[in-house]
């Protein structure tokens, strides 16, 4: 049965017309396509009501609003109800003038707009037949279109249903046309063959060849680990470049070999605390170059570490030390006022029977116990701003995937140097901290205060010559406001906020490199990344997903949708597992 026909028994189900069932079509395409759960169509009406309106020569056809509420959760049998109960109200109101409404609406400006795409149902036969010869008719123009315009005829020739879509060329381009048709008349093919009590959520919009791309070519991401972690790749550039700088902070310099060595010296005192696989230990660290040492101590351990910033209001942290119920806590005199009461061992880094205790440990090398690729590495807290903050587990084997994409997209080595910004209780800062480590590159920790002043920030950059930097788009606009000619040049990793295209331009005007990236704390830091192309207009994509990791953008009822809108829906997943996340929407 061809589809003019699956319409007409489907119609027949709802006792109705089958172009009501056209209008459920359109209505469910323009709520997947937007993500808008109350579409406004445009309905034209012959406004001729009576015998004697019938016979007068003139146009009289009036517009009218066909407002329908669409939900993914609603059945099938919902919305056709909605559409004929709909269609019969409006059909009362014919003879209010769209012009009039308009007015009254005080919807005159431009860019005001009283519905969205029109449905015109022709129903005239163009079988034109001339004694016998049959002839054909071209549809020349049917004039303006403000947006878009289907014209749906059922042709008596035997070949079923004909759908003419015209659309303002101002607003869309012609191969945009033909997939809108094209989706919208498999979105119709289906809707005709689909059962009753079906919600809209499961009719499928999406065209083959589009799923294709969108599940499966845009994902195809493998990245092989190489049996190897983080700490792996931090020893071997121990071992290849031993007196490169690997960190600083306040003027202090340390080696890669002698920050291996005060690594060693620590994780030795911690495994005697009991540290090792599957265990937490809390650092409660001002930034400093302890504070790197510990996370790397604590992982050479096996066990994982919790970022805890001393900034934080003491009730969170009390609530974070109770939910993670971590071994010990690694602090120093000046962060260990701002704990609370707890029976957790604490280790005061700066105390000087602990500093003896590591001199024991002096030269002395420590094995790495991180044996298996699913030991957590570290957890982070969540804002809490949808709720109470969770604690989020990330493996080793996520942080490694994660850590090994970024050193192939961005390809550091020994010239270059990071300065690191975040807290250590937002997970961004572990690619600001691991990433040189693993690279042969130099890691600058930036002081709590200086962060705080974009004058003191820029001069930071300037004077130990930064080539990278990762930070939000409210401090690049700092920056870019202040002190532009301090940040020259720099390579500009951006995340954590949505980026604007006039920052994306400001950058890139002081000759900066700058890469957007997205991801949720579930998924290991960035999900997507990409460096933008110089003279970059319009919203600024996310990008693609990184290596061993997924990206599906979704409609509100969880279902793929087509390539060049803007969707509301992230689905990523990656080897760590699987997670749903709302956002307030993506350009792909």
């Amino acid at each position: 049965m061809d589809t003019m026909g699956h319409l007409k028994e489907t119609a027949r189900s709802y006792k109705g017309n089958w172009y009501e069932i056209v209008v459920a079509a359109v209505a469910m395409y323009m709520q997947k396509i937007t993500g808008n759960e109350d579409i406004v169509l445009c309905l034209p009406m012959m406004c001729r009501m009576g015998t004697s309106s019938v016979r007068v020569p003139a146009m009289v056809m009036n517009l009218l609003p066909l407002r329908i509420p669409v939900r993914p959760d609603m059945r099938l049998s919902e919305l056709m109800k909605e559409v004929q109960l709909e269609m019969r109200r409006v059909r009362s109101h014919q003879h209010y003038r769209h012009e009039t409404l308009r007015r009254d609406l005080r919807l005159l400006g431009e860019h005001q707009r009283l519905f969205g795409p029109q449905i015109n149902m022709m129903p005239f036969d163009y079988g034109v037949n001339f004694a016998g010869i049959n002839g054909t008719t071209h549809k020349l123009h049917t004039g303006p279109v403000d947006d878009l315009s289907l014209n749906i005829y059922d042709q008596r020739d035997g070949k079923g249903i004909r759908i003419d879509l015209d659309a303002n060329a101002d607003i869309y381009q012609k191969q945009e046309t033909e997939l809108h048709l094209q989706r919208m008349l498999h979105l119709l093919e289906n809707v005709a063959k689909a059962d009753q009590d079906v919600k809209i959520a499961d009719i499928g919009t999406i065209l083959p060849e589009e799923y294709v791309t969108v599940i499966d070519h845009w994902n195809h991401t493998p990245q092989e680990l190489y049996d190897t972690s983080l700490l792996g790749m931090f020893s071997r550039q121990v071992k290849g470049t031993p007196l490169a700088a690997a960190l600083e902070f306040d003027g202090n310099t340390l080696s890669y070999e002698a920050l291996n060595e005060r690594v060693n010296q620590l994780a030795h005192l911690l495994e005697q605390q009991g540290l090792g696989p599957e265990k937490f230990a809390a650092l409660v660290l001002p930034r400093s170059e302890h504070m790197v040492i510990a996370m790397l101590a604590v992982m050479k351990t096996g066990a994982a570490y919790l970022p805890i910033d001393p900034d934080y209001p003491s009730d969170r942290i009390a609530y974070m030390l109770q939910d993670a119920r971590p071994i010990c806590i690694l602090t120093n005199a000046e962060a260990q006022h701002r704990l609370p009461e707890s029976e957790i061992p604490i280790l005061l880094l700066d105390n000087p029977a602990i500093c003896e205790a590591l001199a024991a440990y002096a030269n002395t090398d420590f094995p790495c116990k991180q044996t298996a690729a699913q030991h957590p590495a570290y957890m982070i807290y969540t804002s809490g701003s949808t709720g109470r903050p969770k604690g989020v587990v990330v493996t080793a084997e996520g942080l490694t995937n994660f850590l090994l994409s970024m050193q192939n997209r961005f390809t550091l080595d020994g010239r270059d140097r990071l300065l690191a910004v975040t807290t250590i209780a937002f997970d961004i800062s572990a690619l600001e901290i691991f990433l040189p480590l693993i690279s042969g590159a130099c890691c600058v920790v930036a002081q709590r205060e200086v962060i705080k002043d974009p004058f003191a920030l820029a001069q930071l950059i300037e004077e130990n010559r930064i080539s990278i930097m990762q930070a939000t788009p409210s401090h690049w606009h700092a920056l870019v406001s202040t002190h532009p000619e301090k940040i020259r040049g720099l390579h500009v990793l951006v995340g954590g906020e949505a980026l604007a295209a006039n920052l994306v331009g400001a950058l890139q005007e002081l000759d900066c490199e700058v890469t957007n990236l997205y991801g949720p704390t579930e998924t290991t830091i960035w999900s997507t990344s990409i460096t933008l192309q110089p003279k970059q207009t319009g919203i600024p994509s996310i990008g693609s997903p990184i290596g061993n990791t997924q990206v599906f953008i979704l409609d509100g009822g969880l279902q793929p949708v087509p390539p060049g809108n803007e969707w509301r829906l992230v689905y990523c997943w990656q080897r760590s597992g699987t997670r749903v996340f709302q956002s307030p929407g993506f350009n792909c």
